[in-house]
């Protein structure tokens, strides 16, 4: 089992840590297959309540901590992110928007980016994740432990429906148990949550023109002997990609992120 003590471990060393230079990138080219009709807008321009939608929550959360650039991945669908972009346009955030002419999977979609322009550190967030984590903190952690793949992680009550984390004594990510999954096989109920902070080096993992999804990344890193890390989540955490969510939404709102603004 995981232990929800481990994610202070070391906080008061962390704050020190000054450095916070990584490349924000939000995936947003799924099809929504989870919500089918539900969704007229991609699943980042899901509207929370009135003029406020996921991605002006993820922007919020950049601007907080002073995040002075975002890439936008998205899919067939990216003329309407780039037009909501322009028309919240702020001068402390710089918005790039790439379009998948084919869809490549979480991961896959991270081959369109400039290798050479980019960070040593990528923070890579889903656009179907609402949460007001501390991307600070989140970074310091990475930082600090020298890991190659740090991975948002929280306890799932949906253990069929999720990949679950193995994690060893060390609290090092081992291996990933992909859904669905016979009971008798998990040993815990880790699982990711949307937001990885990762290497650009292991962008070099991914396969060409191929689709490929995040999990599958990490799973190739683990077998490469790479550093994976689970980061645990303290912050109000939900995954907006489903019917139900979407159902009980304005309540969940309202009680777990009244202080978004």
């Amino acid at each position: 089992m995981y232990q929800k003590s481990l994610f202070s471990k070391n906080i008061q060393e962390m704050k020190k840590i000054k450095k916070t230079d990584f490349d924000s990138i939000i995936i947003a080219g799924g099809k929504g297959t989870r919500l089918n009709s539900t969704l007229n807008n991609p699943k980042v321009l899901i509207n929370l309540k009135k003029n406020t939608t996921l991605l002006d929550v993820l922007i919020d959360n950049f601007k907080r901590y002073k995040v002075s650039s975002a890439t936008i991945l998205a899919g067939q669908n990216a003329h309407v992110i780039e037009k909501y972009c322009n028309k919240i346009k702020n001068k402390n955030l710089k918005i790039e928007i790439i379009k998948e002419q084919k869809l490549l999977g979480t991961a896959g979609c991270l081959s369109k980016l400039n290798y050479n322009n980019l960070q040593n550190d990528l923070l890579i967030i889903f656009g179907d994740i609402l949460t007001n984590f501390d991307i600070s903190l989140f970074y310091k952690k990475h930082f600090s432990s020298n890991a190659d793949v740090t991975i948002f992680s929280h306890p799932s009550s949906h253990l069929m429906d999720s990949d679950i984390l193995d994690i060893d004594d060390k609290n090092i990510v081992k291996n990933i148990l992909f859904k669905p999954h016979k009971k008798d096989m998990i040993s815990n109920n880790l699982s990711m949550a949307g937001i990885f902070f990762i290497k650009k080096k292991l962008l070099k993992l991914i396969p060409k023109n191929k689709k490929f999804d995040v999990p599958q990344l990490i799973k190739k890193a683990i077998n490469k002997k790479k550093k994976i890390t689970p980061f645990y989540v303290h912050e109000n955490w939900i995954d907006v990609g489903s019917k139900e969510t979407l159902v009980k939404l304005d309540k969940s709102y309202k009680k777990y992120f009244n202080n978004i603004k």
